[in-house]
């Protein structure tokens, strides 16, 4: 998975085979629902610095997970 933030857009957003895309205001992530693997990584977003994560899961489940600050 790579992610991307970004401070504007223009245009207008177009769904996928894997859902329907919507742009969340940063304030309103915690209230979605996401994977336990997220909620460690969303912080880091907001953070000036490049990161590469491993999130491991077993049948579903969040198990563990290691990460390399840049």
């Amino acid at each position: 998975v790579f992610l991307f933030t970004s401070d504007k857009y223009e245009g207008n957003l177009i769904d996928s085979p894997e859902g329907r895309l919507e742009w969340i205001p940063n304030d309103k992530l915690t209230e979605i629902n996401l994977w336990d693997g997220d909620k460690i990584f969303l912080p880091w977003l907001f953070e000036d610095k490049f990161f590469s994560a491993k999130f491991s899961y077993i049948n579903g489940d969040f198990v563990d997970y290691s990460v390399v600050f840049y």
